[in-house]
């Protein structure tokens, strides 16, 4: 029987900056890093294409992300959080924030390693749903600049600037007041910063690096046998 995730038992409370003042502030932490130190005055890493998102990508994965960003030398969000957690992304903490408000998800914020502004290449975040878009495996693109995958109960990439995966996978909101009810999905989703992207960039490269990371995350809440995110992602 398929156990339901609740996060309650697997976290610790975060904080995290709202988004505008989290856009300053990973200015600033990044300034940092870029000359060799974080906020704790410790030599801040460069981070392969697989060892970013907590080691998630597999080879096809690692191959995309360097498509991508025409070089394999990157960083993560440095630093911690108010609660002291890590910003670098981990599979145990955005599990355990997949029911909190977007500024407090803990996410993947990956930016070139010679970039110096402090802005992602690409950030991926997870998020429980309740509802999924349905799914239109015949539109192909076209106008809307949407193409459908079947991957999960819906997934999508938008030209080259974004890619979505929805699976099934029942969690639980933490905290007394919460719905017993479990929320159904858990939502992938992908980011990627038109400026700084290569132009070898295609987009299928985006579902490439998120499916995954979408996988890893499905088997740390436990439903990775009904999340239909399969090993290689399918052509269309």
């Amino acid at each position: 029987m398929q156990q339901t995730y609740d996060p309650s038992r697997h976290r610790q409370k975060r904080h995290r900056f709202p988004r505008p003042a989290l856009a300053a502030a990973t200015l600033a932490l990044l300034g940092v890093a870029a000359c060799g130190t974080s906020d704790h005055g410790t030599v801040e890493p460069e981070l392969t294409a697989a060892q970013v998102c907590g080691s998630t990508l597999d080879s096809s994965a690692a191959a995309a992300l360097r498509r991508v960003a025409g070089t394999d030398r990157f960083h993560e969000l440095p630093g911690t959080d108010e609660a002291g957690q890590p910003n670098k992304f981990s599979l145990k903490l955005a599990a355990g924030s997949l029911h909190d408000d977007a500024s407090k998800r803990n996410q993947c914020y990956v930016t070139k390693a010679e970039d110096k502004t402090g802005y992602p290449l690409i950030q991926v975040e997870f998020s429980a749903e309740k509802y999924h878009p349905k799914a239109d495996m015949t539109s192909g693109g076209g106008a809307t600049g949407k193409t459908p995958y079947p991957i999960g109960v819906y997934a999508e990439t938008h030209e080259r600037s974004s890619a979505t995966i929805y699976f099934a996978c029942p969690t639980r909101a933490p905290g007394k007041d919460a719905s017993p009810t479990p929320t159904p999905y858990v939502r992938g989703y992908l980011f990627a910063n038109s400026p700084k992207i290569s132009p070898n960039t295609g987009e299928e490269d985006l579902m490439v690096i998120l499916n995954p990371v979408a996988r890893a995350m499905a088997k740390q809440l436990g439903c990775l046998s009904q999340a239909n995110l399969p090993v290689h992602v399918p052509r269309v």
